[in-house]
């Protein structure tokens, strides 16, 4: 049985910390893949169904994508929210 001498790892030959869906984080930073910015771990929504709780696009993206969805949606989710409110007055 061989043994190999490891150098022991310090923090300057530790990798960077993984963040946000395998990217890079740089001092608590995190790039958004939609806009390319590098932003604050707190600028992106909290997502329970990631590992690392947190959604891959910052807010301001997110935002801006869910208002495309409901300008493209908003009849079916003006009817939708119609039917969820006669329903909670029913019960």
């Amino acid at each position: 049985m061989s043994t190999q001498n490891h150098p022991q790892e310090t923090p300057e030959s530790a990798p960077p910390p993984q963040s946000q869906n395998g990217l890079r984080s740089e001092q608590g930073h995190v790039r958004c893949p939609v806009c390319g910015e590098m932003r604050p771990l707190g600028d992106f929504p909290k997502d329970a169904t990631k590992s690392s709780g947190r959604a891959s696009r910052c807010k301001p993206c997110d935002n801006a994508r869910n208002r495309r969805y409901y300008a493209a949606n908003r009849a079916s989710r003006l009817m939708q929210q119609r039917r969820t409110r006669r329903a909670a007055k029913e019960s």
